[in-house]
């Protein structure tokens, strides 16, 4: 039933889908590289969007993950990265314990 309603969807509402599944801090430098009135189409389906369940997450993540590996040949990591992450999920005094281990 999700593979039918997902394939009713205009892309603007997939992009803002895929965009809500991968979370602020990633859309943010997505959505950079649209122009003004793509960043408008697609935040205005993103507040649309009450709920999206895991049928439809499913659809999102298998059409857009081919997309993702073919355009990145490659991906920074380090210490600034690791830093950002840790920071995101355990907050700023914890990350710096964690990554003053290393």
């Amino acid at each position: 039933m999700a593979e039918a309603e997902y394939s009713t969807l205009s892309k603007v509402q997939r992009m803002a889908m895929f965009l809500i599944i991968i979370g602020p801090e990633t859309a943010s430098v997505l959505l950079a590289s649209f122009d003004e009135l793509e960043v408008e189409a697609i935040s205005r389906e993103m507040v649309a969007i009450d709920l999206i369940n895991y049928e439809m997450q499913k659809a999102v993540i298998e059409e857009f993950s081919p997309l993702l590996l073919n355009s990145v040949s490659s991906i920074k990591g380090g210490y600034a990265v690791a830093l950002k992450t840790l920071e995101a999920a355990r907050g700023p005094y914890a990350a710096r314990n964690v990554v003053g281990k290393m």
